[in-house]
């Protein structure tokens, strides 16, 4: 009620009319007039704004989190984490100068809303400097947190979190997050920009749909010049079933719906973050590439939540920085091999047949994922696959049909030879290499849907990212641009048969010139066989010389295989077998693993995949590195 003035004089007139002779009646009285001044110095704050300061600072007497209620929660805490490791150059900029400049940014553009900025620095050497702010400083934060004393917090609080030793970007967010006091907890990187009034409609969704995720809208930042330019945008991004990222763009007529990660930029209620239990805490060390937000975001879809873009809410975000984490390849195996475990449900045992999981797919304990699978009543992973079913074809990962092609004049195959080399080859059910299907978004109608290319199902090196492409000058293999495809990229397979192409016509065989191409040159072709053992042009065997270490590669064909050797590099041939030819004789580069091959003729070079484009003769690598496993330093020449 804005009206004390009237409120006063009611209470005084109904103190009047109460005189009595009796004491009891003065008692009344006294208490009737107190209770009015009470309750007149109340409107009076309010109307000044102070009872609402005094109501947000209340959270920051409490003790720990296990005793503060969310209704008791106020405002937003900012939580930081700065990339752990030895890292050179840093993210943060030299000297910690785009962390100042984060945190400056923070202050300028969150208004009252923002309550604490709490940078968590992930054990990083050598430590990072404390941006210098005018006027404020930093309090060392402790875990579990302790307030000093019970005097009231006014103003933005700046608390530092550092980690004794590296534990990656899920388990620093998630120490921020545990300390954090705020109702809302907003997670950035230490090189982004938030525009003025970002926060205002974020904690409003949150106040109201506690279980949204909010995602702001990002814009570029440039590190140096610290601007920013171009429109705001959304990352559109899904994960493989391999649990890796692939990161795309929201187009502008139709919308590509979910955000599974959103370069780091996100902010929970702190109830929802609770009831979810925060970041997987067993991923590890620096490897996360985000896949600690492939596991979050899983969590939010599975168990009840939804991300919501907030348009209203721009935040610059330098993705040059981005780019310069480190990441630990076995690190990423472990975190990848968890979430599919974790997550994947039936499909699991299935994701972890991929190659790259061969030698291990421990994945650690999985009692807290379960408890909160458990506890919340999480769906299976076919709701995410239902929902989310034509973004998930379009990419190749969840298409409706799979085929192979073959030319009808020659009886070959389209294959796949290696990522950057498509040929026609002999058809067989066993070549991975052969097997293709539907890519890239076809939009009718302002309807998205399923596929205006073709590319690999599975390719020779476990990725789903190619596409038919004519950019070059002649069809190949380019990386898929499933957002508005080039033309290069458009391609129909028509009902007669012909894979047709509006700008470069139709998909034919190549007229091969014998001379170029020598018919007895090695080269790679899928694995075939033929009742349980390989095929006569495949299958080689052993025979040992008399008298010396060396022997031939002999083919069941007859042919033996043959060095070639000269000033450039050239692939091994086939050859008659000539027990005098010192080019058809080969030597063990490391005998006690029957590893490598070496030609008598120059035992210093080496049989080389070439990074998988043709086998050469190459100068050969040690097979006894002291840090390479096995001794092994360059796979391309472990035959």
């Amino acid at each position: 009620d804005h009206r004390p003035a009237q409120h006063w004089l009611a209470c005084r007139e109904m103190a009047k009319r109460r005189k009595s002779n009796d004491g009891a009646a003065v008692t009344v009285s006294l208490l009737l007039l107190l209770t009015c001044v009470s309750c007149a110095l109340i409107i009076v704050l309010h109307n000044n704004g102070l009872v609402d300061q005094v109501a947000m600072a209340f959270p920051h007497r409490l003790a720990d989190d296990e005793g503060a209620a969310t209704s008791k929660r106020k405002g937003l805490s900012a939580i930081i984490a700065v990339p752990g490791g030895r890292l050179a150059p840093s993210p943060c900029g030299e000297n910690g100068v785009l962390l100042h400049r984060t945190v400056e940014a923070l202050l300028d553009s969150s208004g009252d809303v923002l309550m604490e900025i709490i940078v968590v620095e992930d054990g990083t050497v050598p430590a990072i400097q404390r941006p210098d702010l005018t006027g404020m400083a930093w309090t060392e934060l402790q875990i579990p947190r302790q307030e000093a004393g019970s005097d009231l917090i006014q103003g933005v609080q700046l608390l530092w979190l550092r980690l004794a030793a590296p534990q990656g970007t899920a388990a620093a967010r998630s120490a921020g997050a545990e300390a954090a006091r705020g109702e809302a907890l907003a997670f950035f990187d230490c090189y982004v920009k938030p525009q003025t009034g970002w926060a205002e409609p974020i904690m409003k969704l949150l106040r109201k749909h506690p279980k949204s995720v909010a995602v702001p809208a990002l814009v570029d930042l440039d590190a140096k010049s610290w601007e920013t330019s171009g429109p705001p945008r959304f990352f559109d991004n899904l994960f493989t079933w391999e649990a890796e990222t692939v990161q795309l763009y929201f187009d502008e007529h139709v919308t590509w719906p979910h955000p599974i990660d959103q370069s780091n930029v996100l902010v929970f209620s702190w109830s929802w973050w609770q009831e979810i239990g925060g970041y997987d805490s067993l991923m590890k060390g620096s490897s996360t590439l985000l896949i600690e937000n492939v596991e979050l975001s899983l969590r939010v879809l599975l168990c009840g939540g939804k991300f919501v873009l907030m348009n209203e809410s721009v935040v610059g975000f330098c993705h040059q920085q981005h780019g310069t984490l480190h990441h630990e390849r076995r690190d990423t195996l472990f975190n990848q091999a968890r979430v599919i475990q974790a997550w994947f449900g039936p499909w699991s045992s299935e994701a972890l047949k991929n190659p790259r999981f061969d030698r291990d797919t421990s994945a650690g304990e999985m009692s807290d994922v379960r408890a909160v699978q458990e506890n919340l009543k999480c769906a299976g992973l076919e709701k995410f696959l239902d929902t989310y079913r034509v973004p998930m074809e379009i990419l190749g990962l969840l298409p409706s049909e799979v085929y192979s092609l073959r030319e009808e004049s020659t009886g070959l195959c389209l294959q796949e030879w290696s990522k950057d080399e498509w040929k026609l080859g002999q058809c067989h059910d066993s070549a991975r290499g052969q097997l293709f299907t539907g890519k890239n978004e076809r939009v009718e109608g302002g309807k998205l849907s399923c596929c205006s290319g073709l590319g690999p199902f599975k390719t020779l090196l476990g990725s789903n990212s190619y596409c038919l492409d004519s950019r070059l000058g002649k069809p190949g293999p380019y990386g898929c641009i499933h957002r508005r495809p080039p033309n290069s990229q458009v391609w129909t397979l028509r009902e007669d048969g012909q894979i047709f192409s509006e700008e470069n016509g139709c998909l034919v065989p190549a007229e091969v010139d014998e001379e170029e191409l020598p018919s007895n040159e090695a080269t790679w072709s899928p694995c075939r066989f033929a009742t349980g053992r390989a095929v006569e042009e495949q299958r080689f065997h052993v025979e040992d010389i008399e008298g010396s270490d060396f022997f031939r590669l002999v083919l069941a064909t007859g042919h033996c295989l043959m060095a070639i050797l000269g000033e450039d590099p050239q692939p091994p041939r086939l050859a008659k077998c000539d027990p005098e030819d010192k080019e058809q004789q080969w030597q063990w580069a490391k005998p006690s693993l029957r590893l490598g091959l070496k030609p008598a003729s120059k035992l210093s070079t080496c049989l080389d995949t070439d990074n998988g484009q043709k086998p050469l003769m190459y100068v050969c690598y040690s097979m006894e590195g002291k840090d390479s496993p096995y001794g092994v330093e360059n796979t391309n020449q472990a035959f």
